[in-house]
């Protein structure tokens, strides 16, 4: 069951669904199917995404807010930091590349 969807980069978008969130679109040749080129995994449940240019927020429900990049040359993603002091994310957004706003469970 899909979470949390965002779109990212004008042709791809983020999906997520458990702990597990994806980089996927659409191709040209069959606009009906999904096409994933990368996963990431978190520890827990995965509860929003958000993006800002090339950055990715994932809210994770227990460990915060984790910052990613993904390289569309290579198709992965490395994990850049995380922000341990916002637990328990049920909402984020990226204001710009470093900076997350996240709102908490009973906030």
């Amino acid at each position: 069951m899909v979470l949390a969807i965002c779109p990212y980069l004008d042709r791809y978008f983020l999906a997520s669904a458990g702990n597990t969130f994806y980089v996927c679109d659409f191709p040209n040749d069959n606009p009906q199917r999904v096409r994933k080129f990368v996963q990431g995994r978190t520890r827990f449940l995965v509860t929003s995404l958000t993006v800002h240019f090339t950055r990715i927020a994932v809210g994770d429900c227990r460990d915060g807010v984790i910052f990613y990049s993904y390289h569309e040359d290579t198709k992965r993603l490395e994990q850049l930091y995380s922000d341990p002091l916002l637990r328990l994310v049920v909402d984020c957004i990226l204001m710009d590349a470093e900076t997350a706003v996240g709102c908490r469970f009973g906030s």
